[in-house]
């Protein structure tokens, strides 16, 4: 069974990640509703976070053991059977994490301009070939997507 975590950047000023349990509170002062979101930690201590940059955990981590979050930007890399007379080549991809609540977790990799599909890779543990490796997150990093 797949652990329910979440992470978000605090909002104190110091945009500093927090992981854990997320939830939301909406108010609506002067007739203008809006959303605040929290993380409350391990420790039991409660964060305001951007609700803009909530990831949930897909359970599953990189070559290097580090956790995968949904808005991480992962490079994977595909050793794909081409033909009898090539053979197997590497592959790779550089892609931002998804979950699809109808197909699962999957790295998207985009054509240059951002809109085209190029691929659609779901993320496997310990699969034949697909190595993974979080390089950034949307929010930090999203030069890492430019160009791909």
């Amino acid at each position: 069974m797949r652990e329910i975590k979440f992470r978000a950047q605090r909002i104190d000023g110091e945009r500093n990640w927090v992981y854990g349990f997320y939830y939301e509170e909406y108010e609506q002062p002067n007739d203008i509703c809006y959303t605040q979101g929290y993380i409350v930690d391990k420790e039991g201590d409660i964060w305001q976070v951007d609700p803009k940059t909530v990831g949930r955990y897909i359970g599953l981590e990189d070559k290097n053991g580090k956790g995968i979050y949904e808005g991480d930007i992962a490079r994977m890399i595909a050793e794909v059977f081409v033909d009898e007379e090539i053979g197997w080549k590497n592959f790779e991809y550089i892609g931002r994490i998804r979950i699809w609540a109808s197909r699962g977790v999957v790295m998207r990799v985009y054509s240059q301009n951002g809109e085209k599909l190029w691929h659609s890779h779901y993320v496997y543990k310990d699969v034949r070939g697909y190595r993974s490796e979080v390089i950034g997150n949307i929010h930090e990093n999203p030069e890492l997507l430019e160009g791909k």
